[in-house]
């Protein structure tokens, strides 16, 4: 934990000094970069490992259909996107490792966004635009292999069992509530801290304008009584 919190600090330090930012005083003071570098360093671990283990399923899902269909392969729409997935989801993980290792710290992410402008981080955003793609791409592959490529390829010509067909679509539907909830939750929760954030500094701004005759005040009594 310790070496962590040094990392961090030490990555926050880099990008004040790399934009020309004063460091703020006092302990607990986090400015916005460095606040984005502890998500980013929390967050990470876990989304790593969750999409290399999607990696490893779709290498092991793409080889199992390339032996079920033998040569026939690249004969359809299904196959053909079936290997465009496949090249994307290992272009993904670079992306990934660039944006997170190279790339500068950027609040735009898919799932916790700001509602201010971010600074442009080329990497990052590709990465991000490059996951949605991949989403939108797996959907749509189910999807034909459901309604499609399953009923054209069995043996027996059945039709996919509707028991399939309304598991798919409850969890397709809970993904994208849990996947647009969690947008706009993250989103408020960030414009309240901000509005919070606003808040706190206009009081401590108005204590201080306040608190300065009262010094000045004390001062001139004191000299005058001298």
């Amino acid at each position: 934990m310790l070496s962590r919190a040094l990392l961090v600090s030490t990555l926050a330090a880099v990008v004040r000094a790399a934009e020309g930012e004063e460091p703020e005083s006092g302990p607990g003071h986090w400015s916005r970069n460095d606040k984005i570098l502890i998500a980013h360093a929390r967050g990470f671990p876990g989304h790593a490992a969750l999409n290399g283990l999607s990696v490893v399923f779709i290498i092991i899902a793409f080889a199992l259909g390339v032996t079920v269909v033998e040569g026939e392969f690249g004969q359809d729409f299904h196959h053909s996107l079936g290997l465009a997935l496949l090249v994307l989801f290992l272009v993904q993980p670079l992306l990934g490792l660039a944006g997170h290792f190279w790339a500068r710290p950027s609040p735009l992410t898919s799932a916790a966004p700001s509602w201010g402008l971010p600074r442009p981080n080329p990497i990052r955003i590709l990465h991000i635009l490059l996951g949605l793609t991949i989403v939108g791409l797996g959907y749509t592959q189910v999807i034909n292999g459901l309604y499609i490529e399953w009923p054209n390829k069995s043996e027996a010509a059945t039709e996919t069992p509707l028991a399939v067909k309304i598991i798919f679509w409850i969890l397709f539907a809970l993904f994208i509530v849990a996947y647009v909830g969690t947008w706009i939750a993250q989103a408020i929760r960030g414009r309240g801290r901000e509005g919070r954030a606003s808040l706190s500094s206009a009081a401590s701004s108005n204590n201080a304008l306040v608190g300065t005759p009262k010094n000045a005040g004390a001062r001139d009594m004191s000299s005058a009584n001298v």
